[in-house]
Parts: C-alpha cells; sequence; structure tokens
C-alpha cells in the first residue's frame, strides 16, 4: 500500500467569488462549499433505496446511523461521477 493518500478531486469551489472580493473588506479566507459537496448535497438518494440496499447486503434491521452513513457515502460517490463527467471521464 502507498504511504501516500489519493487526493480526492472536490472541483474547487461551488460558489467561486471574483478576485476584487477580496480587497473589499471582511473574511474572504475560506472559498466555502466545494463543487463535490455542493454535488453530494443536491444528490437525490431515496431513502427506502439505502435501506433495501442495505437489506440485500444482510443489514436487516439498519440504525439511523448506518442508513446515514451509507446514503452519505452514495450521495459523494454520485458527486465524484459528476465531477467526472464534467472533464469528460465518465466510466
Amino acid at each position: 500500500m502507498s504511504d501516500q493518500v489519493k487526493k480526492i478531486d472536490d472541483g474547487g469551489p461551488a460558489f467561486a467569488r471574483a478576485s476584487a472580493e477580496h480587497s473589499m473588506g471582511g473574511n474572504y479566507e475560506q472559498d466555502g462549499m466545494s463543487l463535490r459537496d455542493w454535488f453530494a448535497s443536491q444528490a437525490d438518494i431515496p431513502w427506502n433505496a439505502v435501506i433495501e440496499t442495505l437489506s440485500i447486503k444482510g443489514i436487516e434491521m439498519p440504525t439511523v446511523k448506518q442508513m446515514a452513513e451509507y446514503r452519505a457515502l452514495m450521495k459523494y460517490a454520485e458527486a465524484d461521477a459528476m465531477i467526472a463527467a464534467r472533464k469528460g471521464g465518465a466510466a
């Protein structure tokens, strides 16, 4: 296994600001939400699909935590696919 961790392509800032905003005063040190986070927040992963998928995986009575964690993983998987598609590399 490699000692280096692969950096996740987050797609850059979702709501980029013009560079002129940095000189208007105020706190502009944080770029805010990444495009990856934005895509994940917009991904439509229905709860019933999460429950059915976990059931297929052998978890018949998943906890709320298990469902939320699995749903988050699926949302980020969709976000990563969307970023890849934007770059013409969707598989």
